[in-house]
């Protein structure tokens, strides 16, 4: 890890994530997305990856986290990128606790393509908003 990284952070024993923070002061532009180092490095178990999930106080700042997903394969430090709904940039000192990091089961999965028709289903095809 770098050497000025946060250790990931539990408030609580038993809360499924641990808060990741921002390595260095940040500034997101209004209507931007910026990419943000943690300085975290981790060696993620093959059966196991890291989800990232925004904490509650990302989305009261009108702050978006984009994608998060880290691989039991990637080797360098973790990063997220952030996208501010805000018309005014908005500024996260070194450290800020951004991001929620939880590690979970990597379910393996092979994909094939098939012409052979699905099961039905009570749903069907019905999509968004179809229910």
């Amino acid at each position: 890890a770098h050497p000025k990284a946060t250790l990931p952070f539990q408030a609580y024993p038993f809360n499924a994530g641990a808060d990741f923070s921002c390595l260095s002061e940040v500034t997101i532009p209004q209507h931007s997305s910026t990419l943000i180092d943690s300085g975290l490095i981790f060696e993620i178990p093959n059966q196991y990856y890291i989800q990232l999930q925004p904490r509650s106080s990302l989305y009261k700042s009108n702050i978006l986290l984009l994608g998060g997903f880290i691989d039991p394969t990637y080797r360098g430090t973790v990063k997220f990128t952030l996208y501010n709904l805000n018309s005014f940039p908005v500024t996260f000192k070194a450290h800020s606790r951004l991001v929620q990091g939880i590690i979970l089961p990597n379910i393996l999965t092979r994909y094939t393509l098939t012409q052979e028709p699905l099961t039905q289903t009570s749903r069907g095809t019905a999509g968004f908003g179809s229910s």
